[in-house]
């Protein structure tokens, strides 16, 4: 029974949601600001698990004797699907709520503030291919060694960017320490893309594959630890 429960979490992409809740409640305290609004954060976690989900369950097609998460996925279907249409009406209700309740502020945000938003969310679909093909075919994920750095980018404007951007449009207060605030971003974007590059080692083989050419297909495990990993950290 916990087997199954932790499955479910970890396969079922919750966990990812409290990470990014975890990231942006860690950046707020590290820049000493106010927390956001729940309806904010409860939007937070259910975007990516949504998100994750539904990248992941597009693929897993097929059973796989040597991928747990796929068979899980191959496995799961219906719940999966009926657990993604479930959390995406609730964001979108969260998500209607948010801008009703801020709709005058978001419509005075600076155009700086939007340009930062599009950019994440086009990342971010761009990453796993989720646009229509017959609109775009490019897919950053497939780019080798973008792939780590994009990941890593995606996260750390989902934990330093956005939260200002929500902060601007809830309370009106904006941030002025660039340093830090730059430093921080850095810090999460290396730290990200460095757990995205650790993924990469433990999907090698898929990789190689499929001729992705990720910094552990081009240039070996050790070369990618040594050379790679421990300077990003």
């Amino acid at each position: 029974m916990s087997t199954k429960i932790i499955r479910f979490i970890f396969f079922g992409n919750y966990f990812v949601g409290i990470l990014a809740v975890a990231l942006t409640l860690e950046a707020s305290f590290q820049l000493r600001l106010p927390f956001n609004s729940l309806n904010y954060y409860l939007l937070l976690f259910l975007a990516p698990t949504i998100y994750y989900t539904y990248a992941y369950n597009k693929v897993s097609t097929q059973p796989s004797t040597t991928n747990p998460r796929t068979q899980w996925y191959f496995e799961h279907k219906k719940l999966i699907n009926i657990s993604q249409l479930v959390l995406f009406v609730l964001c979108v209700i969260l998500a209607v709520n948010l801008l009703y309740q801020n709709l005058q502020h978001f419509l005075a945000l600076p155009a700086i503030y939007w340009a930062a938003i599009i950019t994440v969310v086009v990342a971010a679909a761009l990453y796993y291919g989720l646009l229509p093909k017959s609109f775009l075919k490019f897919n950053l994920r497939n780019t080798g060694w973008l792939k780590a750095f994009v990941i890593g980018f995606v996260w750390a404007c989902c934990a330093n960017v956005l939260p200002l951007i929500m902060l601007k449009i809830e309370t009106g207060i904006d941030y002025h320490d660039s340093v830090l605030w730059t430093w921080l971003f850095v810090k999460n974007w290396m730290f990200c893309t460095v757990n995205a590059i650790i993924f990469d080692i433990k999907d090698y083989p898929t990789d190689a594959n499929k001729h992705l050419r990720t910094f552990v297909v081009r240039y070996g495990l050790r070369k990618t630890i040594f050379s790679i990993l421990i300077p990003l950290l």
